[in-house]
């Protein structure tokens, strides 16, 4: 299947735009994907080609409607509780214990989860310190901050509900 905005002149710059606005550089070897994603939002915005995209793109701003609506399509929010697992494994056996350690002192543990999409993986890791670290940190502060591009990700993530499929790794208990 070709993808016509592939052969917009205009399309390297407005890529280039996407990914330095975004940084979802995922997408610097994928145009096939980006431009497929894009196009449909061209079309819906009524503008005339990339580089008209990319002039309405720039006039709104970084916080702009149109802008935050292409994040919607261009983000992946497949995500669930624990995915990865040996991701979690190496964060309870290795980076953990060793951030537990030198922060003893201060008895603060700040935790980051970046492009964190509906919440799993931020409340994955709130489940695996209270099973594993709980008495370790009692009396700690500690934060969990999970972020991503994506608003509407986020305001389902602030809900605290999830799907079944969000839940299929995890037991009963």
């Amino acid at each position: 299947m070709t993808i016509p905005l592939l052969h917009d002149p205009a399309y390297p710059r407005l890529k280039e735009f996407l990914i330095e606005a975004t940084g979802l550089a995922y997408y610097a070897d994928k145009d096939g994907d980006l431009a497929s994603r894009v196009e449909g939002r061209i079309s819906a915005s009524g503008a005339e080609g990339a580089a008209a995209y990319l002039d309405l793109l720039q006039e709104e701003g970084a916080g702009g409607r149109e802008l935050e609506t292409l994040i919607s399509e261009l983000t992946i929010g497949e995500t669930y509780f624990f995915r990865h697992q040996e991701l979690f494994n190496a964060l309870r056996d290795l980076a953990l214990p060793e951030l537990i350690a030198r922060n003893q002192q201060r008895r603060r543990l700040r935790v980051w989860s970046a492009g964190c999409a509906t919440g799993s993986e931020p409340y994955s890791l709130a489940m695996l310190l209270k099973r594993e670290f709980a008495s370790q940190l009692a009396g700690w502060e500690l934060s969990i901050l999970g972020t991503d591009l994506n608003q509407h990700f986020l305001a389902r993530a602030r809900e605290g509900r999830f799907e079944d499929w969000a839940l299929r790794t995890l037991s009963e208990e």
